[in-house]
């Protein structure tokens, strides 16, 4: 086999493989099409039933949310003010 037939058939298996990769693609960009809104969808039921979670939890026990959020604060200052004084 020369160079020739050599080159021609890498080309040819590049060729094949970027044919490939491009139906692939295609599949791919379906599968997302088809399915975007399902996948909105439940990221948005996820969302709903996380913040109905937080909702409850700070109604049902208020003590322990504010002391959450004190040390949320706390922590978010010192981190801020720490900063502010490295400039």
């Amino acid at each position: 086999m020369d160079i020739r037939q050599k080159s021609r058939a890498a080309l040819q298996s590049s060729a094949d493989a970027l044919e490939s990769a491009a139906t692939q693609i295609k599949r791919s960009a379906g599968w997302v099409a088809d399915n975007a809104g399902d996948v909105a969808d439940d990221a948005w039921q996820g969302i709903n039933r996380a913040g109905r979670e937080v909702g409850s939890f700070a109604r049902n026990r208020p003590a322990e949310t504010a002391v959450i959020l004190l040390v949320v604060g706390w922590v978010l200052g010192t981190l801020f003010t720490r900063r502010s004084r490295d400039d």
